[in-house]
Order: C-alpha cells, then sequence, then structure tokens
C-alpha cells in the first residue's frame, strides 16, 4: 500500500512547512482510530482558515 498525500501551497494559512504539518495532523490524525490503513481511505487536507489544500488517499503498492 501506498499513502500519497498532494499539497498545494499559497494561499494565507499555506505558506510554510509547519502550516503543512498542522494540515496534515488535523487530517490524518482524524483517522487514527483505526488499527489499520486500507486501500480506498481517503481525505481532505484544510488550513487553519478551513479552505481546502489538498488531499490525501491510500492506494495499492503498485499503483502510481
Amino acid at each position: 500500500m501506498k499513502l500519497i498525500i498532494e499539497l498545494e501551497f499559497g494561499n494565507d494559512a499555506m505558506q510554510h512547512y509547519s502550516e503543512a504539518r498542522t494540515a496534515i495532523r488535523n487530517s490524518l490524525g482524524m483517522s487514527a482510530h483505526r488499527a489499520k490503513p486500507e486501500i480506498g481511505d481517503a481525505g481532505t487536507f484544510r488550513d487553519l482558515n478551513g479552505n481546502r489544500v489538498g488531499k490525501w488517499y491510500v492506494v495499492d503498492g503498485e499503483a502510481s
């Protein structure tokens, strides 16, 4: 399996790596209650202002 993360920088609340870290932690942390990731799991990254700034998803290890 692969975890694919796509983030876009540039808006007011997504300028630095620390802001990306917060967006990742907030989104993936909500899925942490599951013991194991599964193919097809997915979610959205949002900045501190609530704007969509990216997405994440789990795919088969052979996919790119």
